[in-house]
């Protein structure tokens, strides 16, 4: 289960918008939002690794948000 509430805060803290973060990831604000809400269509690996890479963080960081 992602932790949401980390992941915006982190997206936040890089000053940047999840509709940014959407545009970055090459998905749809609308689908963005929707795997922040619901684990039934989770980010892929690909997705995750991208994240990871556009935000900055470091490896357990990155495990907190993603796998905590």
């Amino acid at each position: 289960m992602i932790n949401k509430s980390v992941l915006v805060q982190k997206v936040s803290e890089r000053g940047f918008t999840t509709k940014e973060i959407a545009e970055k990831l090459k998905i749809e604000h609308e689908v963005f939002a929707k795997k922040l809400e619901s684990c039934d269509d989770c980010f892929t690996v690909k997705e995750v690794q991208s994240l990871v890479r556009i935000l900055g963080m470091e490896g357990a960081e990155a495990a907190k948000i993603f796998f905590g």
